[in-house]
């Protein structure tokens, strides 16, 4: 996904800027690229199990503490 912009006979540098800066944002590029950047691949059958464990064991101790008067 390319965006290519050609500079008009007497057309400024900013207003071929602002008209490049218009093409990609209609084209979606800038929020793909975000979207991107900051991608994490989703967990595994295994990694949900024990991170369902692991946040339970914790729920059960903040409940025990919380009944013994600790918290």
């Amino acid at each position: 996904m390319s965006v290519e912009v050609w500079k008009k006979p007497n057309e400024s540098a900013l207003s071929l800027v602002k008209r490049f800066s218009a093409k990609v944002i209609k084209a979606g590029i800038l929020v793909e690229a975000k979207k991107r950047q900051f991608y994490s691949p989703k967990p595994n059958k295994r990694a949900k199990k024990l991170s369902k464990l692991h946040r339970l064991k914790k729920q059960e101790e903040y409940e025990r503490m919380k009944k013994l008067g600790i918290i």
